[in-house]
């Protein structure tokens, strides 16, 4: 039978990836009567009302993002406090009758005077570590104090936060947090302002009026250059969490290690203010081989809309595989006829370079003429990538060509677009990925990056996802 730490660490890796996992194994590792069992059951309503809600389309994309972090931070909530329930036992039938034989077997001693070690039970405390901790607090500790433990005070243990990624570019500068917070504060409150796609780790940990935070590279590796955006030593105020911002930018490739080191001051009797190190995190990090390009483009608020079937504002190239025709301007009249052309036989070049007053190209006949209506999810058959989420009615004024041609299989994005169409942030998504490749993840983005949209109300935020497929 796994212990509550092992189910505690395996629930809280398993949350970024599906709510629904989580609260299904809550429900098969502790009994009805438990508290996490009944937690689990309340978000379990509270997810399906959600998901009911986005079928019928009455929650807008915003509002679905706020409640199901709500639901993530109750989780946590329950997930952090699971060292004070146990675990449903699995034992079989057999396995109970050998404890009923020895129970009645063992019974007869106490006739022999073992009964009086009872008389002292009341009095046994559980077993503590260096710091006075019960034995539940499992957080890998420091060095061994040259203070004797006896002198140690028990001191109050809070929450820790550290947000991470697991992966990062090379010689790009990553925003890495660290937050401590006094245990009644919640895992909303502590997680507020991230977003809810950042990598979250939470752990119990000693806390005390004053700590310091470090984030590091590990021994003899100087893989990463941590720059502290914080105050070092901080106090730790009731009501509220207490951040440590770094800035991480890593220098080699390969995979190395992050280290975290929480300081705490505590006053010891006869020897006055002294510090102990906690040492809460060895993380492996991915960094990948790929320097960010010197004429990658940058996401701007502002922008000109382009219509489609013109070429956007860029000075790229044209692609290898498009073809461009050189057209003269053509009658408002002619033009008319032409706006139930399809996207793809309008935007499938980035320029010809040619100043014409309406350039226009195509991979069909030369002559086919073009349109200037906006296409949505309902030709999404004429977009070279499919569209979700909050951006699934948005209506497009531009997608420029994209060659999805290789192993087969499907490419996610994470994409925002603000109320003037243009898209102003760009991640990738592993949920609704088939494959890991990097030259064509890479491809994906700056293509994504220039699909112009039209306007609207707010800035809105969904998905993009490109199919390739073998020649």
């Amino acid at each position: 039978m796994k212990t509550t730490k092992e189910i505690q660490q395996e629930l809280i890796k398993l949350l970024p990836d599906s709510q629904e996992q989580v609260i299904r194994r809550l429900q098969k590792y502790f009994p009805k009567n438990s508290a996490p069992y009944r937690g689990a059951v309340l978000q379990a309503g509270r997810l399906k009302e959600l998901r009911r809600k986005k079928i019928q389309g009455t929650i807008t994309v915003e509002e679905q993002q706020i409640e199901e972090n709500k639901i993530r931070a109750a989780l946590l909530d329950i997930l952090t406090a699971l060292g004070e329930e146990t675990p449903r036992a699995s034992g079989s039938p057999a396995a109970w009758w050998v404890w009923v034989v020895a129970f009645i077997v063992l019974g007869g001693f106490g006739a022999l005077g073992w009964h009086h070690l009872n008389d002292d039970a009341d009095q046994i405390s559980p077993p503590t570590d260096s710091l006075g901790i019960a034995a539940l607090d499992t957080i890998p500790r420091g060095s061994a104090q040259t203070i004797p433990p006896e002198k140690l005070p028990r001191g109050p243990v809070g929450k820790i936060l550290y947000s991470v990624p697991d992966r990062m570019k090379l010689k790009r500068k990553t925003r890495c947090i660290i937050r401590i917070s006094p245990a009644e504060l919640s895992t909303l409150e502590l997680t507020e302002g991230i977003p809810s796609e950042a990598p979250i780790a939470l752990d119990s940990v000693r806390i005390g009026d004053v700590m310091t935070a470090r984030l590091s590279n590990a021994p003899d590796d100087k893989a990463f250059k941590v720059t502290p955006l914080s105050t070092p030593e901080q106090v730790i105020e009731p009501g509220f969490f207490t951040e440590w911002l770094f800035e991480v930018t890593p220098l080699l490739p390969g995979r190395h290690s992050l280290y975290i080191k929480i300081t705490v001051k505590v006053k010891v009797e006869d020897f006055g203010i002294k510090e102990k190190d906690i040492f809460v995190m060895d993380k492996e990090i991915e960094i990948l081989n790929e320097a960010i390009p010197a004429g990658e483009p940058v996401l701007k608020e502002g922008g000109n809309i382009v219509l489609a079937g013109t070429a956007p504002p860029t000075t790229d190239q044209p692609t290898e595989n498009t073809e461009t025709t050189e057209t003269t301007d053509k009658p408002k009249a002619e033009e008319s006829k032409s706006s139930d052309k399809p996207l793809k036989d309008i935007a499938t070049s980035e320029g010809s370079g040619e100043n014409t007053s309406t350039p226009q190209t195509t991979t069909g006949t030369p002559n086919s003429s073009k349109s200037n209506a906006p296409t949505t999810a309902k030709n999404i058959e004429n977009l070279p990538a499919r569209l979700g989420g909050g951006l699934e009615k948005r209506a497009v004024r531009y997608a420029p060509p994209f060659k999805a041609i290789g192993k087969s299989g499907t490419l996610t994005l994470k994409i925002c677009v603000d109320k003037k169409g243009n898209v102003t942030s760009v991640r990738f998504s592993q949920k609704g990925t088939t494959f890991l490749d990097l030259k064509r993840q890479k491809k994906a983005i700056e293509n994504s990056k220039k699909w112009i949209f039209a306007p609207g109300k707010k800035t809105e935020c969904g998905t993009i996802t490109y199919r390739f497929r073998e020649k």
